[in-house]
């Protein structure tokens, strides 16, 4: 899949990143079908915040849920989402049909890590 790449400060690039997967059983992998980089994202642009060369950037999205991992309730396959960014970048709450959940921000694949440490 792809996704904007952070390479070093006012340097970023759209490139392959892997594809998702369900890691934990509260865990959702969502289809993006529009997203942006958002304001917050231009901290990391600039130099102003900490990233690494192959982190990814971008957390505001829209998509479909495609698999959910086994104590998701709330949202299914097929389901349209959008993300919302929380306050400190902990954790992100996704809405369907007025409902909102906490789910693992992996899912998500915003701000993420080029490897896990």
């Amino acid at each position: 899949m792809r996704a904007v790449i952070y390479e070093d400060v006012r340097s970023v690039r759209v490139g392959e990143v892997p594809e998702p997967a369900i890691a934990d059983a509260h865990d959702a992998v969502v289809r993006v079908t529009s997203t942006a980089i958002c304001g917050s994202d231009l901290h990391f642009f600039h130099g102003k915040a900490p990233m690494l060369t192959g982190d990814t950037i971008g957390h505001e999205a829209v998509g479909v849920v495609e698999e959910t991992g086994g104590e998701v309730d709330r949202f299914t396959p097929g389901v349209a989402v959008r993300g919302l960014p929380e306050p400190g970048g902990r954790a992100l709450r996704w809405r369907a049909g007025g409902r909102a959940s906490r789910e693992s921000p992996r899912a998500v694949r915003g701000h993420q890590p080029a490897a896990d440490p």
